[in-house]
């Protein structure tokens, strides 16, 4: 198993890898203070684990993915590991959150209006 750890824009996202899959967890600092992203840090890594351990998605799971033609950018889908599901899930687009969804989806619009 891998662990990634990217701290940007007052949001820290914790990527664990595994053969199985990438488990992503994405949460909010209350500020810059170094107390607030280490807090932010630990729960992130708390989540992208809790993930891993229960073997997120299952089948039938709701997920959340990028769907740039709706106002909230995200859509819902059902898990059935056909390969829609895995190309998305293999490029980090599956979310349990919808937040987190929507954080990546802004996060994308903003790197193609640069």
């Amino acid at each position: 198993m891998s662990m990634k750890i990217e701290v940007e824009d007052s949001k820290v996202k914790t990527i664990l890898h595994d053969r199985y899959g990438d488990y992503v967890a994405t949460v909010s600092c209350n500020g810059h203070e170094a107390d607030s992203v280490i807090n932010a840090i630990k729960k992130s890594i708390f989540l992208a684990k809790e993930d891993r351990k229960v073997g997120w998605p299952k089948y039938n799971d709701q997920y959340y993915t990028l769907d740039f033609s709706k106002p909230e950018l995200v859509t819902t889908e059902n898990w059935c590991a056909c390969p829609f599901d895995c190309n998305l899930k293999s490029r980090g687009l599956v979310f349990k959150r919808k937040d987190e969804a929507v954080f990546t989806a802004k996060k994308m619009l903003e790197a193609v209006q640069k």
